[in-house]
């Protein structure tokens, strides 16, 4: 969603390369904004289960394995899907960028990394014993999504907001778009794809319902499946904004689209020390995933 956000707000002055790491990744480019987008041939993905509980150590396990067999085949893809592009954004630690001084010193030199600040505290502590902090020292600039901004021109380490869509409907147009009546109450839900166990949004649309809400969910695991929800919505913004609740994960652009909104935030959480971290920085209500009763 930020490569689609950034594209949207540079053109059509810049040109913006999308490249993701999966087929599921490029279909989700599609759906959001029609553009076709490169997939990277490494294939590499961190290990969650349907209840977004992160599993180290199968991560490690996948990572390492990436390093001896695909790194390579990665940088010089995205070295020659960049050939002619000034600067190479890695969002959320790529590996392939964030080595990308092993094998193509010219490359690293234009790559900005992009990520959370519980992010990179939780990266530092997995990726041990190689010493993360130096490989960033080579890229061209750092960026840190962070509620709490004190961008320092001094440095090449900057600490900004994270990125969100602007509101451009109001609470009647969003009501009407959804199929809901005018005065109904909205509860907002966005759920990554790594939410996938149906229990989660039964519990969702079940504390909805005792509530008197209408649930507008954003669920690639859920779409189609139950009233109310949809696989992808570029403009979920204006949901958020005219939502009397928003129940999301604690990554950044929710915090962020809360802030902006005014919309109460209900963290729903899984095993993810980053964004558990987000959300006691923040002192958000959150809900357990294994226990959303």
């Amino acid at each position: 969603m930020r490569a689609h956000l950034v594209r949207e707000l540079l053109a059509p002055d810049v040109d913006v390369v999308i490249a993701t790491t999966s087929e599921d990744g490029r279909d989700f480019v599609r759906a959001v904004d029609g553009h076709d987008c490169a997939v990277l041939p490494g294939h590499l993905a961190m290990a969650f289960d349907d209840h977004h509980d992160y599993d180290a150590a199968r991560t490690r396990r996948r990572t390492l394995r990436y390093l001896a067999r695909d790194l390579v085949r990665d940088v010089r893809a995205v070295r020659e899907l960049a050939h002619s592009c000034e600067l190479v954004v890695n969002d959320s630690f790529h590996p392939a960028l964030l080595a990308a001084h092993l094998v193509d010193v010219e490359l690293a030199r234009r790559v900005v990394h992009v990520h959370g600040a519980h992010l990179r505290d939780m990266v530092a502590r997995e990726a041990w014993p190689f010493r993360i902090e130096r490989w960033l020292a080579h890229a061209h600039a750092s960026i840190e999504h962070t509620l709490d901004a004190d961008d320092d021109a001094a440095t090449l380490r900057r600490r900004l907001p994270p990125l969100v869509a602007p509101i451009t409907r109001s609470r009647a147009e969003v009501l009407r778009a959804h199929a809901l009546p005018p005065g109904a109450r909205v509860l907002a839900c966005y759920l990554n794809p790594h939410y996938r166990d149906s229990s989660i949004a039964d519990d969702i649309d079940a504390a909805a319902a005792r509530a008197g809400l209408h649930v507008v969910g954003v669920g690639e695991a859920f779409a189609g499946s139950r009233a109310g929800w949809c696989a992808t919505d570029a403009a979920f913004i204006d949901v958020v904004a005219h939502a009397d609740v928003f129940v999301s994960g604690a990554g950044m652009g929710a915090l962020e689209q809360a802030r902006v909104t005014g919309t109460p935030l209900v963290c729903l959480l899984g095993d993810q020390r980053e964004q558990r971290d987000n959300a006691a920085a923040r002192g958000l209500d959150v809900v357990d995933v294994h226990d959303a009763e």
